[in-house]
């Protein structure tokens, strides 16, 4: 997007329409969230300064190039290629997790969902898309699993002690002292 004076210049609209078009403006640029526009060949168009600030580009490193593989960890490049097909026959996308990779090679959890800006006629011109960071949330998840799983390994082993050591008093004519 241009200067302020070039933008409200360029379409001739009224200062109210101008003020909430600059809305949309100081919105989409102090996102924490990564927007993107992309255009219909699958090419970066445009971005917000949160995607310049995670991913470690400058603008012109990214405008003009194709999402895929750009931003895209080797990981999720197929996955990303499907989801650009679905998009182009379906319009939109709703939080689909992906692995996109910074200028550093650092990867970074995303949850993505799309739309379609499309012409009178109903052609797709281009898309509004949303990355969120859920690195966090999946290691919080991943460690939740972990530890779930190791307590449920440790009551396993609880019960088989148990059991050990009722059949070693019942070998000494004991009474089992754990029920079954």
């Amino acid at each position: 997007m241009g200067s302020d004076e070039e933008l409200k210049k360029a379409v001739n609209i009224s200062e109210k329409e101008y003020e909430k078009l600059l809305g949309c403006k100081v919105f989409f640029n102090n996102s924490p969230d990564l927007y993107y526009e992309i255009d219909s060949d699958g090419k970066i168009a445009d971005c917000n300064r949160r995607v310049l600030e995670v991913l470690g580009y400058k603008k012109e490193e990214l405008v003009g190039k194709p999402l895929v593989p750009t931003i895209y960890a080797p990981e999720s490049q197929q996955k990303a290629k499907a989801l650009l097909e679905k998009w182009k026959k379906e319009g939109k996308l709703r939080n689909e997790e992906l692995q996109i990779r910074t200028k550093q090679g650092e990867i970074i959890d995303v949850e993505l969902s799309v739309d379609a800006v499309r012409d009178e006629a109903g052609k797709i011109l281009r898309s509004t898309s949303v990355q969120r960071n859920i690195t966090q949330r999946k290691r919080v998840e991943e460690e939740k699993a972990k530890l779930a799983s190791f307590m449920t390994g440790r009551e396993v082993r609880i019960i088989e002690l148990k059991n050990e050591v009722n059949q070693l008093l019942k070998q000494l004519g004991l009474p089992t002292r754990y029920k079954a």
